[in-house]
């Protein structure tokens, strides 16, 4: 929040989630089921989105907005969120 960032990404953790603090102007962004997943725990709030489904993460960014969609192996839409910058 010191730096102004809008969103937070990272991997290694075998699973897709998009999380949303309440008490947080960032959003967290974590890519890593792209190959092997494991069993999700979901309780906390934050989670707006998570799977263990096998997924990539597309990004698309713009002067006016972010753009985060999770992509299953058969190029279904799991789940997208937008964001204005």
């Amino acid at each position: 929040e010191k730096n102004k960032v809008s969103m937070y990404f990272c991997g290694h953790s075998h699973s897709s989630q998009y999380l949303k603090k309440s008490d947080s102007t960032i959003e967290y962004v974590v890519a890593g089921a792209g190959s092997s997943t494991v069993e999700l725990v979901l309780q906390e709030s934050s989670v707006l989105f998570g799977t263990a489904t096998p997924s990539f993460t597309l990004v698309s960014i713009s002067k006016d907005f972010i753009k985060t969609s999770f992509i299953d192996s058969t190029g279904t839409e799991l789940f997208s969120n937008q964001i204005k910058k």
